[in-house]
């Protein structure tokens, strides 16, 4: 069936076709490219847990590519910067040498390397000074995503109540449910936080998401494709940048370490339509207006033609 529907908004993606956001400006451009050409408006380049200076780097690169933008790209409307600030318990995927503790110092830098480009950051709340570099961050207009996490519910629920008001990727790299103890997953699904989903059918099982949308609702779920270099690769093995990856069903891997997705938003997006027999056009909010409404921009959204007929 072809559909008329708004163009979707990608607030998490590291890399495409065989580049990575940290690669620079010709790579950034070139993953704007590719997630154009598959019903992508808008993105938030998202750095990876690097040493500091090559963070400060990316996010500048991000600005000087948001400012020479082509029509032929996805519009970049922020810089989603995950990590250093986590906690090294639940790093993921994120290499666990370059954690670091949060600093207001290393947090004003950030603000000003952004230059005013709207920001989000990835924290773990229970990380020593993150309290007050939250309160910091929130006072200075950034968006706060708690995630890579381990904090109890009642650190959560502090920093919620400072401002922070996103969850990273929920289920991933972050301490398990307990029904006495909540921790991240139970208070993101009890609070009227956003919630990010990666929507790769690998990450999180299309059951554990349909459970995220009754508890939520459609509008405080966010989905995310967590891109990869992996993105828009054939499955196979690649040598990228010294790192071998294994792109295989949606999904990149190194070491056999899950490390992020190779869907896309819009192939998830309508993937989960099906398996979870929910109708697209409903489901399509929450990879479209909710990211916005998340990050507190108004942007009316043009239309593109959507076929899930494949």
């Amino acid at each position: 069936m072809i559909r008329r529907l708004p163009g979707l908004v990608d607030s998490h993606v590291h890399g495409a076709v065989g580049k990575s956001v940290m690669d620079g400006i010709d790579a950034i451009k070139e993953i704007g490219e590719y997630l154009a050409l598959n019903g992508i408006y808008g993105w938030f380049p998202t750095t990876r847990t690097a040493p500091w200076d090559g963070i400060l780097e990316a996010v500048n690169s991000i600005v000087i590519a948001s400012r020479q933008q082509s029509s032929a790209e996805a519009r970049i409307l922020g810089v989603h910067v995950e990590g250093p600030f986590l906690n090294p318990d639940f790093h993921g995927s994120q290499p666990v040498e370059y954690i670091i503790k949060p600093s207001l110092q290393k947090a004003e830098k950030l603000v000003k390397t952004a230059q005013g480009l709207p920001l989000i950051v990835t924290l773990a709340p229970e990380a020593p000074g993150a309290a007050e570099v939250i309160d910091y961050l929130v006072k200075n207009g950034v968006v706060v995503s708690l995630g890579h996490t381990g904090a109890t519910y009642e650190q959560m629920q502090r920093a919620i109540s400072i401002g922070a008001n996103r969850v990273t990727h929920l289920f991933n790299s972050m301490k398990f449910f307990h029904h006495r103890e909540p921790g991240p997953i139970g208070t993101a699904l009890f609070s009227d936080a956003y919630v990010e989903l990666i929507v790769d059918g690998v990450h999180v099982h299309p059951a554990t998401v349909g459970l995220a949308l009754k508890a939520k609702g459609l509008s405080r779920v966010v989905f995310v494709s967590n891109g990869t270099e992996g993105m828009g690769l054939e499955d196979g093995v690649y040598e990228l940048d010294g790192h071998v990856l294994r792109v295989e069903k949606g999904a990149v891997y190194e070491d056999n370490t899950l490390m992020g997705s190779a869907t896309n938003l819009k192939d998830g997006v309508i993937s989960l339509s099906r398996k979870l027999n929910i109708p697209l056009e409903d489901l399509w909010i929450t990879a479209s207006r909710a990211p916005l409404e998340s990050v507190g921009l108004d942007i009316d959204l043009p239309l593109c033609t959507v076929s899930d007929s494949y």
